[in-house]
């Protein structure tokens, strides 16, 4: 128990809710300020140590008419208390609010809950009820506070705790027999709660214990008097029960005052899950009526996940607010007859008058549960038939239960889900069971090779206890090898494996064969189409048996995807390798990877990047595969990488290289629509690696071409024109068109890059001429495009409008999007050269649409950008700049250099200051010396010479403008000669 704190502490609070809200520090009363910061901390004090939403502090303070300055007044309570309080750190700032920090003994609430509690497991509890009953200072709790609801809900529950503990205490002294005050104070008890059954049952079995049978009788009558006038009703089963026993004048016995208390024992060491708890806590002490609807909280998860544990622990923390008992059953393989002839005689009824058949049985149940408060635990229930016998007729009552699958239909259940214990909670449950033994460095380590099961962990945490010749390093080393990994779990009675068994076997044959085959993939997640290709049947057969294995919390699901626990992977697995011939298990796999090679076969089409394949490496229902494409959004689409990421490291050590390095190539549309750089590089060095390996050159082209692409992404141009020429090579020597046109394509948004004009247009040229006889049109209209940007940054927009017209013509025949809005992007700047401002607007149209539908950061960087360009070519020159600024944050949160230097240039242009203009071209300039885009650094400097010669230092004016020219120069660019006019016009004006 915690001792009281020392109030003279300055340092201590106390805090009393259980009479008047006061706060005490250092033994000195605390001035909380006004009503509704008084408000403010009670209800912080409601939830002590757990962060309350402003939006529930708003809502409780002021209910459906919040001021306007609602969140801002808070703030100035919270200001207040704070400085009351003496200290910032007791009130803190945690989303989505504020959490109000207690220590141990400091709220009389919380010592009166842990009294109530010890005293339940006390011999004798009468002297810790006392002491808890002691801590009482007025009639109700947060006495004076009445206008905020939750506040008035938070005293009915503490009321109802506060009868449960005098009923407990009353039932302490009957047994203990010591009754002689017990009849006047059960007397005051019934005039002040006269609708309290319990304590007229207990006034009357005083009054019989002390041999007044008379006035015994009498209390009846005047309880069924005041029950009748006020409810309507008859007295409950307990009080007619009790007046037949004196009237028949039974001797008295104990057992008049016993209860059933069925309850397991509390989890010693039980950790984590206080969100849980919370949330079923507060359902569970929720004030009920007999009219109103049974209570009803369902907890679900898979095996070893800790829902007994849960219950049991759930079940002791609100054990007092049901004063009529606790009941207990494990469900498992049980039927609901035997559970109510167990439950009918604790509750009183004899052996011989127990009805035979399920129905008569449930019926006498409820009766006998009327106008009580019982909680009813039903543990490893199977199916929701399981238990509609066992849920009372009375709302007073509540029903736990626990069960693997969600038992759907359940009326008004709340519904807890548990899952994998977070990496905090489950250092402390394996410091809890291990005691004082020091794991080190392999407490992580066991933390992931068990995933948060908690069953897992009990298990390798008694195997360290007991084993104190075993070291961690030992264990660890064990458990990392997967193939004995479910071995190892494994302790007296506690197996991983065995209650993994369990829901395996309830599966029908073909959802155990749909487990065991999705336990071939060694990816992280997958989308319901994927188990459709390892069983090679339709989606909707599919998603039937996907259903019914989550069903048997055997796999998880999420936002449309769906994933293993690490174990239950493992156990799935196994079972592939037992039941499953080779040859299935080789094609299973064959089928999924084709139908992912299908899936990015659709994804290159939209980006308009080319499809490019072996022939021989076959795509499951390329048809399928497209419309799950299709019907994905862009989300969902990028969500497939860390996926292609595994199956291109698992096709590669099964040896199917040509599986690996299409994988590898095909997942670059994701990767680049997710800026996914790191997932990109590992795919293209494990299937080059798988490539050189096998002796696979059509493979190595390809990859190198992937490794130019990814250069290219990254902005390293020099390194990218490496590996296309390297690509165009090999597949040159191959014979190999497809991959040529496509290498020469890259190379030309090489070229152009590089500001090399006459090799950018050429090869542009000569790329969209063999992608469009190859009949890869989408590829074809991207090269396109790579013409009329050449033509645009060379200076001739009108040109450039022409070309990027009949791109854009062409990726729509095609549905090439990413296609269209790229041309979309470069066609509006076009228009604005042209001072066709209604024209790039509606071509900015199309952008918007595109990047609304995608989501992506670098698709929301040239979107702020070309609307930045739009509105400074309408001379809203502020809105312009507020988006450039926004395109520049992004572009340096996603590390694209080259839009960085893009938007400097323009800002550069723009900006009202010229000291901070100048500041951004000399940055354009520095990165795209870096980037070694002569291009861009010739942009720069042409734009620094305007800069100096509008602020009249022509010096600095002509240096800057010479340096552009002779870029411009080197790389033949035609804005060369309008540079030489600047020259020639700023050389005239100085003379």
């Amino acid at each position: 128990m915690e001792m009281l704190v020392d109030s003279s502490d300055d340092d201590v609070l106390a805090f009393s809710v259980l009479g008047p809200l006061t706060v005490r520090r250092g033994g000195e009363p605390v001035d909380l300020g006004t009503p509704k910061a008084c408000g403010v901390m009670a209800i912080l004090l409601t939830r002590p140590n757990r962060p309350v939403s402003i939006d529930t502090i708003v809502d409780a303070l002021w209910e459906d008419e919040p001021p306007k300055t609602a969140v801002k007044n808070v703030q100035v309570y919270i200001h207040h208390l704070r400085r009351a309080l003496g200290s910032a750190d007791r009130i803190v700032r945690q989303s989505p609010g504020y959490r109000l920090v207690v220590h141990p003994g400091e709220l009389d609430a919380q010592r009166f809950a842990d009294l109530a509690r010890a005293g339940r497991t006390a011999e004798d509890p009468a002297g810790l009820l006392r002491e808890a009953l002691g801590l009482w200072q007025g009639d109700e709790a947060y006495d004076g506070i009445h206008d905020i609801p939750l506040i008035r809900t938070e005293t009915r529950r503490l009321g109802e705790a506060r009868i449960a503990v005098i009923q407990d205490l009353i039932d302490a002294d009957l047994r203990h027999g010591r009754l002689a005050h017990l009849t006047a104070e059960l007397t005051a008890l019934t005039n002040r709660y006269p609708l309290r059954e319990g304590l007229w049952a207990r006034l009357m079995t005083a009054l019989y214990h002390c041999r007044r049978q008379a006035e015994a009788l009498r209390v009846y009558e005047r309880a069924r008097r005041i029950i009748a006038d006020e409810t309507g009703l008859d007295p409950g089963q307990e009080l007619r029960d009790l007046q037949q026993m004196i009237l028949t004048a039974q001797p008295a016995t104990d057992a008049l005052f016993e209860v059933p208390r069925m309850l397991p024992g509390d989890v010693a060491d039980f950790t984590g899950r206080s969100t849980e708890l919370a949330s079923a806590e507060e359902s569970l002490r929720r004030p009920g009526s007999d009219a109103a609807p049974v209570r009803l909280v369902a907890v679900s998860g898979r095996g070893g996940i800790g829902k007994t544990a849960f219950a049991v622990h759930l079940a002791h923390r609100v054990e007092e607010a049901y004063d009529g008992g606790q009941l207990y059953a494990s469900m498992s393989g049980t039927r609901p007859g035997e559970v109510l002839g167990i439950f009918l005689r604790l509750l009183g009824v004899a052996a011989g008058d127990i009805p035979d058949g399920v129905e008569d049985r449930a019926t006498l149940y409820r009766h006998r549960l009327a106008r009580r408060r019982v909680l009813v635990v039903l543990d490893n229930v199977d199916s929701k038939a399981q238990i509609m016998p066992l849920l009372p007729g009375s709302g007073a009552c509540a029903v736990l239960t626990t069960s693997r699958g969600r038992l759907g239909g359940l009326p008004g259940a709340h519904a807890i889900d548990l899952d994998a214990l977070p990496p905090g909670d489950g250092h402390r449950l394996l410091n809890k069971i291990t005691g004082t033994r020091d794991l080190g460095e392999a407490a992580d380590a066991l933390l992931r090779l068990c995933a948060g099961l908690p069953l897992a962990l009990r298990i390798v945490g008694a195997q360290l206890a007991t084993r104190p010749h075993r070291t961690p390093a030992e264990l660890v080393e064990r458990l990392n090898d997967e193939r004995d990994r479910l071995d190892v779990l494994r302790h007296g009675d506690l197996a991983v494996r065995a209650t993994f068994e369990i829901s395996y076997r309830a599966l029908s044959a073909a959802a155990r064969r749909l487990f065991r085959l999705l336990g071939l993939l060694e990816v992280p997640d997958f989308a319901a189409w994927t188990a459709a290709a390892v069983l090679d049947t339709t989606a909707e057969r599919a998603q039937e048996l996907l259903d019914e294995v989550i069903d048997a919390r055997l796999l998880d699901a999420a936002s449309g995807r769906y994933r293993f626990h690490d174990l239950v992977r493992i156990y799935a697995g196994e079972r592939a390798q037992e039941e499953e011939p080779e040859a299935e298990r080789t094609a299973a796999l064959r089928r999924a990877f084709g139908g992912w090679l299908a899936f990015t076969d659709a994804a290159h089409r939209a980006a308009g990047d080319g499809v490019y394949a072996a022939d021989e490496t076959p795509r499951w229902h390329p048809e399928i595969a497209a419309e799950a494409f299709t019907r994905s959004s862009i989300v969902e689409v990028r969500t497939e990488c860390r996926a292609l990421v595994a199956t291109v490291a698992q096709s590669a050590a099964l040896g199917m290289t040509g599986h690996c390095w299409q994988l590898a190539l095909g997942g670059v549309p994701i990767f680049a629509q997710g800026n996914f750089v790191d997932e990109w590089t590992a795919a293209q060095e494990c299937a080059f690696e798988a490539c050189v390996a096998a002796g696979d050159r059509r493979g190595q082209a390809a990859m190198f071409y992937m490794r130019g692409l990814l250069h290219d992404w990254r902005r390293r141009h020099p390194e990218c024109r490496d590996s296309l020429s390297r690509a165009l090579e090999i597949f040159d020597d191959l014979g190999d068109r497809h991959g040529s046109a496509l290498a020469v394509h890259r190379l030309a948004s090489n070229e152009r890059l590089a500001g090399r004009v006459t090799e950018a247009i050429a090869l542009s040229r000569r790329a969209h001429h063999l992608l469009h006889a190859l009949g890869d049109h989408g590829a074809a209209a991207d090269a396109l495009v790579q013409v009329g940007v050449v033509h645009l940054e060379s200076g001739d927009a009108t040109s450039a409008v022409e070309v990027l017209d009949e791109a854009m013509r062409q990726a729509v025949e095609h549905d090439a999007t990413l296609v269209l809005a790229q041309g979309a992007y470069w066609i509006s700047a076009a228009q604005i050269d042209l001072g066709r401002l209604d024209d790039a607007a509606r071509s900015h149209a199309i952008l918007e649409d595109f990047v609304r539908r995608v989501g992506s950061p670098t698709a929301e960087v040239y979107a702020h950008y070309s609307r930045g360009l739009l509105d400074a070519a309408r001379g809203e020159r502020d809105p312009a700049r507020e988006r450039l600024e926004s395109a520049l944050n992004i572009a340096r949160e996603i590390e694209d250099p080259l839009m960085q230097v893009r938007v400097l240039c323009t800002l550069g242009d723009l900006h009202p200051s010229r000291e901070t203009a100048a500041l951004y071209l000399y940055e354009a300039a520095e990165i795209a010396e870096e980037l070694r885009m002569p291009l861009w650094q010739a942009l720069a400097a042409e734009a620094l010479g305007r800069l100096h010669a509008e602020r009249g230092d022509h010096d600095a004016a002509r240096a800057a403008w010479r340096y552009a020219h002779d870029l411009f120069v080197r790389i033949g660019s035609p804005r060369a000669e309008d540079v030489a006019r600047l020259l020639e016009a700023r050389t005239a004006h100085t003379r």
